[in-house]
């Protein structure tokens, strides 16, 4: 015990807080050296302390709420509060109340502090410049302390701009400098002499913080100072940016006293930094996997059941379900614990540094022997220094003037390990260090924490551990050492049931851990190191054993990670206020379940067998694992859970350890193993057995850290009841329950692994070869006690069958099926109770095996049965896709309809790849199939064939690919879809057995290409057939096709304004036809081909004159003509006639006899005929109710389409079209069910067909889409935009609605038909009947359709009345520039309705000659170009009388009405003339051709007709 030889000073008062509970109590001892500890605070709960950090003569406490307390000497106002007045209790800093301290430290008389928000303080003495501030002697209050501020830039040299403030995380100070950190690693100091690390004088001082710049490719993670040296623990940035020599110039660099000298200024430091980082770093994440087939652990793991086989009859829960390779991630790699550096500099006269020599450095300088080593805590003393490592090891050297480094000598310039001699369960947890002294906090099983002193050796070179009395109760949290001064922080809790059980768990871990990274420093790092170990990724397994490695020091970071965790809960007591949940956390428990789950592929693929053998024929590894492991057995043995490992290692030792060493341990034993000679396979043997052993050693915490979580849920449950404690039980339960789960499927899959590893030994080099990987593992296997026969062998063939919990192994002499057991099924309408025989069905993508077992034997085929049906359940939940599985088909469908990877070897996919849904053996489903030569098809299947949508790409050269996307039926193409070849032609249309057949379209070429064509139109059998358009290097054909030929009444035009019309055969213009020219001239007569005149005909010139006669040649070149000539007949030809006028009629290119053009209702008969199939209306009538039924399956099947199933493209999108021109408002209408519509509710039709139209997938969207296309196609673009086709657009457009409006019938019976008007209700007799609000054709379609085809329709109008038009326009230009008055005088209307005052409001002459009145008729009238439909323009004709009638009656208040159509004209024709409508002849000609006659009756047709009556006589005005 620490002697009382000096008596504590008696000054010294106690704080003390209110409590009610000693239990909850934290207290604070403290002692100057030899005296005994003395209380010096006690807190309460929940105030915990944080951190105790001592000076000279003066202490800081940080605690739980984040404040400052301080005590001790305050002669130079290191203190901090405000004046020089001494503290003989802990005082509470009242500067810091509003602010969260997050870290302190104090260096010999002055002190520091950084809070959460990264902001560093300093006070005290600042003689030397310590305090980073000023020149000023000292600070009695903090002063915060600007790190890199803008003003401090140039001094700064670290690269790059700053913030204005950095953000630091932790501080350190010695006796006459400080150091500091930063959140990003960076390092700066100030203060005096070498000790602050950057000046070459040790007089001077740096009064402003200076960056370490040789540590800017370090990453700083800890420091410490001592008095007049530093030490600091990094590890190498991951991607450190480009060090910038930017060294001010005042400051110097220096090589160090032991280099050299050169002319260079390069540092030892930099010297040293360039060799050993000439090669690359050694990282987890640097790992590049070796591909070697069929070992597939390149990559990372999902979790997984550790027991694949299971009984079938069993529950199949969730745990641990996945154990499928995915892309490799690094989830687990950031809890690897980083390679450290330790860097000292600053005065070495003691050796303090530790780099061999007294020398002192001004710049760090790395301790080699110290690089990789796990370093957990550094400190520093005054001159010396102490390491912490994570296995609880410390390293000691400087001074040991009284002992403190726990060697022998006064000395030591290099890092020494201490042996600790307190006890073999004693191990260390914590470290402190003062001016000549060293405590050490030390933990063992079943005892309290202890405090030891190291004092003087003794003459056994045994140092002496001076035991520190604590109060009994006392739980030990922490230590701290500074100077003389000590103290230590308990909490009196020592008999709290949860803290005893924390406290145990805490102390095995902590003894695992140094177990295994015991186990890590001697067997497996000396093994990585072997020859064997560099090729081991070429063996099968290979990358199994090196995952498993690297997973073992994974596993070791985060459970040290855990225990720190853990033991910040101890040390805040945290656990009083029901805070574990840094237990329920899965990480760690993810972690084992991955561990465990390598371990066992590993055992079971037998790597571990093969990796001992091989790699411990290195002397290197069996002398460093002999001297290791012999520490084990010596100081460890009674601690170890596994008494095997201790036998292995002591029988392996024996064997192995040279016997001069293994004589110098054995001295020092009392249980030494005998030293004899055995055979080379005990040998071998224990090789195995003690790799295995190590590497199951971290796994022994499944069996202790499950019974502490059943601990510490009876323990909750024996304190009183609340919502906060039942939470947290159900939380541990459910934690506990998972941790049992993983520990029973580690002991089932320990005895598979270990039954397929014998397996594998046994079994024929090939198949090893060929089936060993490591996930695989065996449940049955063909014996002579377990026979099975495929029927299909031979009489004296023998195959073997293999059960594995992945794939089912036919296995016959070099031929080797293998079938995963996700793609294979039992015969579904097999007898299960197999009563008549032995024989069962196991049925595979790609064949059907029949399986019997022989007569003897009765339950052989049964067991095996019931053992691959297991298997296959088993493998279908632990697969990728379970969760995808189980919600599409749940329950007994699972083991019909899955989904699942396949490689095909045979047959018609052979080569082949698919992922996707099957049903008993059979593609079935939404699938994705890929080829090794490119091929690849993405969509539905049924019955192993392409069935539904889908996309296939067949690849044509290295980057390019022909890509069809559409509809399949049997494996073939078959409805609607696309395809892109890679020269850029493209259809886009129906098909019917891989051919083009139907409806399409049909691009060669590109756009700007010369030889681009162009077709759209009816196929059959991939040839033209049916009623097309082609488009040819500006030449375009309109009419009947036949065996990819014209054959049949067509049009050609060109681009020379040539317009051939006739019938076509084998090609060829022949017969009877017509031929037109831009200058009017016609030709009527005989063709022999396109233009070439063979026969008899008229030619008729522009000006009349006609030829009769007989004609040969081609139009454009000679012609010979033989016939009269005839001038023009001025009596029967008007000048002033149209060109119009010299066309056929609609009405003509629409009969039967008509040998010009194509019937306008022959035209899109294939898209017509679509959409009746699609309904099941191409056979005849249908019942509307079966037709709907169709439709709302074809609609649900395209809503619920998988999302990775390819969409159909359309070739061009009409929606927007459409929508301009419907007044219809949106509305909410579910197109996938019948609509409640009646047919003759004209607004419940137009708003579900507004909605309908506008949806490519529904059946009506889709047949309004490619007619409206189809239009488009076909009076659109160069060679379409001729005059010339007006009757046929005009034709095509009513034949299309008419036909529309006979399609919408079949599905909405009650309809009436076009013409007819719905009969009235009974209420409504006495009513006149609006014609226009009845269901037809006009009132419902035309508003509907016409928008769509409006553009190409118009442009045709507009081109054929140009002449027209433009003599409209210039009379109208002139009209426009008279007054209103005189315009008016002009037009003859009455002076009544002119509406213009004679007088003005103050009764004198009114001068004013505009009209106002009319304004809102004139802009009515204007929107009749806006509107698309005739029956809409009529109505905007209607609303503008009405406007006129109604300003005549404003004016004149009623009693100025206008009836007479004499007044009516003059006024009508005021207001035409003021809207200026640009197109008002075409638009008159649009409603005359396309209303029908019906509607034209009464007051429409009057106003219509004083409509055409206003443009004739404006177009008949002399100028």
């Amino acid at each position: 015990m620490e002697s009382n030889g000096n008596k504590q000073n008696e000054d010294v008062q106690v704080y003390e807080e209110d409590h009610t509970d000693d239990d909850c109590q934290m207290k604070v001892y403290a002692w100057d050296q030899g005296a005994e500890p003395q209380l010096i605070a006690s807190l309460t709960y929940p105030r915990r302390i944080l951190k105790i950090t001592l000076g000279l003569q003066h202490a800081l406490m940080l605690t739980s709420d984040r404040q400052l307390f301080t005590v001790g000497s305050n002669s130079v106002g290191q203190l901090g509060l405000g004046d020089m007045v001494d503290r003989k209790c802990l005082t509470l800093h009242p500067y810091f109340q509003q602010l969260e301290i997050a870290y302190v430290a104090v260096g010999s008389r002055h002190s520091s502090c950084i809070t959460s928000q990264g902001q560093l303080y300093c006070w005290g003495d600042n003689s030397q410049g310590q305090c980073g501030i000023g020149r000023d002697s000292c600070y009695t209050t903090p002063v915060k302390v600007s790190v890199c501020s803008p003003t401090d830039l140039q001094i700064c040299s670290c690269g790059g701009d700053h913030p204005s403030v950095i953000e630091l995380a932790q501080v350190a100070c010695g006796q006459a400098h400080t150091l500091t950190v930063s959140s990003n690693g960076q390092c700066w100091t100030w203060g005096q002499g070498c000790d602050y690390g950057l000046a070459d004088d040790d007089d001077s001082d740096q009064a402003r913080p200076l960056c370490v710049n040789e540590l800017a490719d370090e990453f700083v993670t800890q420091i410490d100072c001592g008095l007049f040296h530093n030490i600091l623990v990094s590890h190498p940035r991951q991607h450190p940016n480009q060090h910038l020599d930017t060294t001010p110039r005042h400051r110097k660099t220096k090589s160090d006293t032991n280099t050299a000298k050169s002319t260079t200024t390069t540092t030892p430091v930099d010297i040293k930094r360039k060799v050993s980082r000439s090669g690359s770093i050694s990282s987890m994440n640097a790992y590049t996997p070796f591909s070697v087939s069929p070992d597939i652990y390149a990559v990372d793991y999902t979790f997984t059941s550790l027991n694949q086989h299971r009984d079938s009859n069993l529950e199949i829960t969730d745990d641990f379900i996945m154990v499928e390779p995915k892309p490799r991630s690094s989830t687990f790699i950031n809890c690897v614990q980083q390679i450290t550096e330790v860097w000292t500099w600053g005065n070495n006269s003691y050796g303090q540094l530790g780099l061999g020599d007294k020398s002192a450095r001004h710049i760090p300088c790395r301790i080699e022997s110290l690089k990789g080593v796990a370093i957990k805590k550094i400190t520093a003393g005054g001159y010396h220094s102490i390491a912490f490592t994570t296995d609880c090891q410390i390293y000691t050297w400087g001074s040991n003037s009284r002992g403190q480094l726990g060697l022998s000598g006064q000395l030591s310039l290099i890092p020494q390990q201490v042996e600790l001699s307190v006890g073999i369960d004693q191990r260390i947890s914590s470290v402190a260090a003062g001016e000549n002294q060293t405590l050490l906090l030390t933990f063992a099983a079943n005892q309290k924490n202890q405090i030891y002193r190291i004092d003087s050796v003794a003459k056994d070179s045994k140092a002496t551990y001076i035991s520190i009395t604590i109060p009994k109760q006392d739980y030990i949290c922490a230590i701290a050492s500074s100077y003389n001064q000590n103290c230590f922080v308990t909490a009196r809790n020592q008999n709290h049931p949860i803290q005893k059980i924390l406290h145990e768990l805490l102390i095995q871990d902590r003894v695992l851990y140094c177990q295994i990274a015991t186990a890590r420093k001697s067997i497996l790092s000396p093994m990585k190191q072997t020859e064997y170990w560099k090729g081991v990724r070429g063996i099968i397994g290979g990358n199994c054993i090196r995952k498993l490695f690297e997973s073992f020091e994974i596993l070791m970071g985060h459970l040290d990670d855990f225990s720190d965790k853990l033991e910040n809960i101890l040390v805040t007591q945290e656990y009083l206020n029901l805070n574990l949940t840094f237990i329920e956390q899965n990480s760690l428990l993810n972690i084992y379940i991955r561990y465990a789950t390598i371990f066992l592929d590993a055992l079971a693929v037998d790597i571990i067998t093969k990796c001992a053998s091989s790699a411990w024929q290195s002397d290197d590894v069996t002398i460093a694992a002999s001297s290791e492991l012999w520490k084990i057995i010596n100081n460890y043995y009674k601690t170890l859970p596994l008494s095997g490992f201790s036998l292995s290692l002591k029988s392996f030792v024996s064997e192995y350890m040279p016997k001069s060493l293994f004589a110098s341990f054995s001295s020092k034993s009392n249980n030494v193993p005998s030293i004899k000679s055995s055979g080379f396979k005990e040998t071998a043997k224990s090789h195995e057995t003690l790799l295995e052993q190590v590497l199951y050693l971290p796994l022994n915490r499944l069996k202790y850290f499950k019974s502490v979580l059943n601990d510490l849920v009876q323990c909750l449950a024996n304190t009183p009841s609340s919502d906060d404690t039942e939470k947290v039980m159900k939380q541990l339960k459910n934690l506990s329950a998972r941790w049992e789960s993983l520990d029973n499927s580690l002991k089932a899959g320990y005895s598979s692994a270990e039954k397929t590893k014998h397996f594998w030994r046994e079994c024929s080099p090939k198949l090893r070869e060929h089936l060993c990987i490591p996930q695989l593992r065996l449940i049955r296997t063909t014996s002579k006690k377990d026979p099975l026969q495929y029927s299909k062998s031979g009489r004296f063939t023998n195959h073997n069958f293999i059960l594995f919990n992945r794939v089912f192994v036919r296995h016959h002499q070099n031929s080797c099926f293998i079938c995963p057991l996700t793609t294979l099924w039992t015969d579904p309408n097999e007898d299960p109770s197999l009563t008549s025989s032995n024989i069962f069905t196991l049925i595979t993508p790609e064949e059907t095996l029949v399986l019997s077992a022989t007569s003897a034997i009765a339950r052989v085929s049964k067991d095996w049965l019931d053992d691959i049906k297991g298997a296959i359940l088993n493998s279908l939940t632990s697969s990728p896709y379970a969760k995808l599985q189980k919600r599409q088909y749940g329950g007994s469908n699972l083991l019909q309809y899955r989904y699942a990877e396949y490689l095909f070897n045979s047959g018609d996919y052979k080569e082949g790849k698919y992922l996707g849904w099957w049903f008993v053996g059979k593609l079935h489903g939404h699938g994705e199939m890929k080829w090794n030569d490119g091929r690849s098809y993405i969509g539905q299947f049924k019955k192993n064939l392409f069935h539904g949508t889908g996309q296939y790409i067949t690849p044509v050269n290295q980057n390019q690919s022909d890509v069809y996307v559409g509809e399949w039926r049997s494996g073939k193409r078959y409805g609607y879809g696309t395809i892109k070849f890679v020269n850029g032609d493209e259809y886009i249309g129906f098909w019917c057995h891989d051919m083009r057949h139907g409806h399409g379209i049909m691009k060669q070429g590109s756009v700007t290409s010369a030889n681009s064509s162009f077709y759209i139109g009816e196929w059959s059998c991939n040839n033209k057939s049916g009623y097309g358009i082609y488009d040819h290097k500006g030449k375009r054909y309109m009419g009947i096709w036949s065996n990819d030929t014209r054959h049949g009444e067509g049009v050609v035009i060109t681009l020379d304004g040539i317009f051939l019309a006739g019938s076509f055969n084998n090609d060829r213009l022949v017969g009877n036809g017509i031929l037109l020219t831009d200058d009017k001239t016609k030709f009527v007569g005989e063709f022999s081909s396109d233009a070439i005149l063979s026969g008899k005909g008229v030619l008729t010139f522009p000006n009349g004159d006609r030829i009769e006669g007989s004609f040969n040649g081609k139009w454009g070149n000679s012609i010979k003509i033989n016939g009269s000539f005839m001038r023009k007949n001025t009596a029967d030809i008007d000048d002033e006639r149209s060109f119009y006028d010299m066309l056929p009629s609609p009405s003509e290119l629409s009969s039967e006899e008509s040998n010009y053009a194509v019937n306008p209702d022959k035209k899109w008969h294939s898209l017509f005929f679509q959409f009746r199939l699609v309904i099941g209306a191409h056979r005849g009538d249908i019942d509307p109710k079966s037709a709907w039924n169709n439709i709302t399956d074809g609609m649900e099947k395209l809503k619920n389409k998988p999302a990775a199933v390819p969409s159909i493209p359309t070739s061009r999108s009409t929606q927007s079209i459409g929508s301009i021109g419907s007044d219809v408002a949106d509305s909410d209408v579910d197109l996938t069910i019948a609509p409640n519509v009646k047919g003759t509710d004209l607004q419940g039709l137009t708003n579900y067909l507004s909605k309908a139209f506008d949806d490519p997938n529904h059946p009506i969207g889709r047949l309004v889409e490619s007619l409206v296309e189809a239009f488009r196609y076909s009076y659109l673009g160069i060679a379409a935009n001729h005059r010339l086709l007006l009757p046929h657009a005009i034709g095509e457009a009513k034949s299309v609605i008419n036909r529309l409006y006979e399609c919408l019938r079949i599905l909405f019976p009650d309809m009436p038909a076009d013409g007819e008007i719905a009969a009235p209700n009974s209420d409504d007799t006495e009513e006149i009947i609006n014609t226009q609000e009845s269901v037809s054709c006009i009132s419902l379609l035309h508003p509907l359709i016409l928008p769509r085809i409006y553009p190409p329709l118009f442009t045709l109008y507009a081109l054929n009345n140009e002449q027209e038009e433009e003599s409209y326009k210039r009379k109208l230009r002139r009209l426009s520039k008279y007054t209103d008055l005189i315009l008016m005088k002009k037009l003859g209307i009455n002076k009544k309705f002119r509406l213009i005052p004679d007088k003005d409001e103050n009764g004198e002459p009114n001068e004013c000659e505009n009209c106002l009145y009319y304004s809102d008729a004139i802009s009515t009238l204007q929107q009749i170009s806006t509107k698309f439909s005739p029956m809409q323009k009529l109505l905007v004709v209607k609303d503008c009388f009405s406007e006129i009638f109604k300003a005549v009656d404003t004016f004149w208040n009623d009693f100025g009405t206008l009836k007479a159509m004499d007044d009516i004209l003059p006024v009508f024709h005021f207001v035409v003339v003021r809207a200026e409508i640009s197109q008002l002849g075409s638009e008159i000609l649009f409603i005359q051709n396309m209303i029908d006659d019906s509607v034209l009756l009464g007051e429409l047709d009057m106003m219509f007709t004083t409509l055409q009556a206003c443009y004739f006589q404006i177009k008949s005005e002399e100028l």
